[in-house]
Formats: structure tokens, C-alpha cells, sequence
């Protein structure tokens, strides 16, 4: 049974969740940064338009009628991106010019900004401008000193400090260049995908095919169908080892041959052994009941022999005794044979006998042995005989 995973489906996907994931990582780290830019952009933008009106205001407040230079000023306000207001108050925190008109005579109390009374007297002391967070997580505050001193019609405000108010909010550019950030994800996104799918075609073209049909020629092979070749072609890897495949085969097949005919030859050899041996066997089979029948027609002759037949080997021992000789010595077959022929001797002749069977065995010349002779023989109760 295959596997649940292919590497033809494995590796595409891998390599896509491995794309998707290295653009996930740039898409944060690239959105965190240009959103970490943009919001020191905008502070120092806010910072340098603040600094400018400051400037302006205080030239106007330098000159009688002022308060109509000052609202054309923070009218031009709402023109510029990420600005959403601008404010002058005067030292007693009363608002005497403002880009949205609805604000004059406001107080700090009454424009619901927290924490602006705290920052406008540490700014009156110090008399710095200070950048405060705004309402909301993305908007910010600039709030710098202005001079009365000089103001003609405001006598009593001489030698006085208000306030420049100027409230800046950059959420919607957040999420313009969030959605930029996105879109381009996106695409990019798309592009690796389509991509990995164009390689993955590719590989399975070029590579998972070609293994495919390597295996299935294996297996053909392997299933009993010898004549299954795998003829990839090809210079690269996959066209070697489909070669080398190939070359196994045929010599796996080449050896089957040769064994066949080696197995042929051999069984050839063996059945002419078997018939030759089986001759063999017959032919001593043969030779055998032709022993035995001599053997028997020779026991046959001794069995009937009027006359004692002895036969004996070189050290004198009894190996034949026919019933003639039991008749005439007295003693039986079983009692003499393995015996040495000397029992049947008296002791005279038992000497003469020994010294003619070593002059024998040491000349090969015979004096008395083969010749017909008389001499005296011994039977079983001890009587002597003559014996020829």
C-alpha cells in the first residue's frame, strides 16, 4: 500500500507554505516598519507645521487686528493632509482663533482634551513646544507657546503667553498604506503561487513521470514480466539509473540463460551418470549372481567330496572345511575354522611345515608345497594317520 504523502504533492505544497510564510514575515516586518515611519513622519510633520504657524502667529499677534490674520491662518489648516484642526488661545486658555469656527470662545475645560491643561502650563514655563498623544491610538497633539506681549488691542494680556493647539490624526493613511502593503502581499502571494505551480508542473514533467514509469517497469519486472524495460533515455540522473535498470535486467536475464543451459548440460551429465551407473549396478548384480552360483556350485563340490578339502591363507588359518575332512579328522567346520592348520598336525610336522612356509614366502620357491606327499595328520581324540 503507497503512502498517504507523495513527494510530487508534498514538496509544491511545502515550498508554497514555505513561500507564504517567508511573505507572511515580510509583511509584518515591512508593514511595522513603513507604519513606524509614517507615524514619525507624521510627527515630524506635525512638529515642522507647528513650529512654522508658531512663527507666523507670532508676527500677526505683533500687529492691531491680528485675530483676522490669525483665523485665515488656521483656516489654511485644514488643507493640509493629517490635520485635523488648528487652535490659538490666550493666556487666560479661551479660544480666540480656530480653523473650525464652532471652537471660538471654547475654554480647555470644554474641549474635551485630556490631559492639555497639565502639558499647556509645563509648556507656558518652559516655554518649548511639547508633541502629546491625541485621542485615539494613531492621532497626536502639538501644543507651542505664543507671544501677546505686543498686541496693541489686548492690553491688559501684555507680557502674556497663550497657546498654538494643533491636532493631527493619521489613522487613514495607516490604512491606506496598510491596504498598499496588503494588495502587494497579495500579489506577490499569488505570483509564488502560480510559481510553485508552473515548477511543480514542470517537475512532473520532467521528473515525476519519468520515475513513474521507472517504477511501473520495475514492478512489471518484478511481477514475472521479464522483457520489461524501462528505455528512459536521457543524460541526466533519472536516465542513468532508468540505464542501469535496463542493463541489470538484461543481465539478470543473460545469467538465467546461461544457467538454463547449465542446468541442461548438468541434468544431461547426470542421466548419462545414472544410465552408466545403472549398467554398473547390473553388471555387478550380474557379476554377483554369477558368484554366488559359483560359490554355490563350488560349496556344492566341496559338500560332496569323498576326499577332505582344507583351505587356508597365508598364516596357515582355516578358512574352508568340508564335511570330509569333519568325517576324517573328527573335528566339526565351526571347531577348525580359525584355526590354524598346525591343530590337525603332530608336532614334528607342525616344525617341518612352518620352516617350508617360510622358505616359501621368503624364496617363492616350493620344495614340498604343490607336491603330492604322505605324511602323518592328527585327529580330534589325538590318534595319528597316514595322509596323502
Amino acid at each position: 500500500m503507497r503512502a498517504w504523502y507523495s513527494i510530487r504533492l508534498l514538496a509544491p505544497a511545502l515550498a508554497t507554505v514555505l513561500a507564504l510564510g517567508a511573505i507572511a514575515i515580510e509583511y509584518i516586518t515591512l508593514s511595522t516598519r513603513l507604519l513606524e515611519r509614517e507615524a514619525a513622519s507624521a510627527r515630524s510633520t506635525l512638529q515642522s507645521t507647528a513650529l512654522l504657524t508658531q512663527g507666523v502667529i507670532n508676527r500677526e499677534l505683533r500687529h492691531t487686528r491680528a485675530q483676522d490674520g490669525l483665523q485665515q491662518l488656521l483656516g489654511e489648516l485644514n488643507f493640509q493632509p493629517l490635520i485635523e484642526e488648528g487652535l490659538v488661545l490666550t493666556p487666560d486658555d479661551r479660544v480666540i482663533s480656530a480653523s473650525d469656527r464652532s471652537r471660538l470662545g471654547a475654554t480647555l475645560e470644554t474641549l474635551g482634551l485630556p490631559g492639555i491643561a497639565t502639558a499647556a502650563r509645563r509648556v507656558r514655563d518652559s516655554s518649548a513646544g511639547v508633541i502629546l498623544p491625541g485621542r485615539g491610538p494613531h492621532a497626536l497633539i502639538a501644543l507651542y507657546p505664543v507671544s501677546f506681549a505686543n498686541a496693541s488691542d489686548a492690553s491688559a494680556l501684555r507680557n502674556a503667553t497663550g497657546l498654538l493647539l494643533i491636532r493631527s490624526d493619521f489613522s487613514a493613511r495607516r490604512q491606506a498604506i496598510e491596504a498598499d502593503i496588503l494588495s502587494a502581499t497579495l500579489r506577490s502571494a499569488g505570483g509564488i503561487v502560480v510559481t510553485v505551480l508552473l515548477l511543480a508542473l514542470g517537475v512532473h514533467l520532467v521528473v515525476t513521470r519519468r520515475v513513474t514509469r521507472l517504477l511501473g517497469a520495475t514492478e512489471r519486472y518484478l511481477a514475472g514480466q521479464t522483457d520489461s524495460r524501462a528505455q528512459l533515455g536521457g543524460r541526466d540522473e533519472i536516465g542513468e539509473i532508468s540505464a542501469a535498470f535496463d542493463r541489470v535486467a538484461d543481465a539478470a536475464e543473460a545469467a538465467k540463460d546461461e544457467m538454463r543451459e547449465l542446468n541442461q548440460t548438468l541434468e544431461s551429465r547426470v542421466q548419462r551418470r545414472t544410465e552408466a551407473l545403472s549398467r554398473e549396478v547390473e553388471e555387478r548384480r550380474a557379476a554377483e549372481r554369477e558368484s554366488a552360483t559359483r560359490r554355490a556350485e563350488l560349496r556344492a563340490i566341496l559338500d560332496t567330496a569323498a576326499d577332505a578339502v582344507i583351505a587356508i591363507n597365508e598364516q596357515g588359518t582355516v578358512l574352508e572345511f568340508n564335511p570330509a575332512a569333519e568325517r576324517i579328522f573328527g573335528w566339526s567346520a565351526a571347531d577348525i575354522i580359525g584355526q590354524n592348520i598346525e591343530r590337525l598336525m603332530p608336532a614334528t610336522i607342525a616344525a617341518e611345515h612352518q620352516r617350508h612356509v617360510a622358505s616359501f614366502k621368503a624364496t617363492g620357491e616350493s620344495r614340498v608345497m604343490g607336491q603330492e606327499r604322505e605324511v602323518q595328520a592328527l585327529r580330534r581324540d589325538g590318534t595319528l594317520f597316514p595322509l596323502e
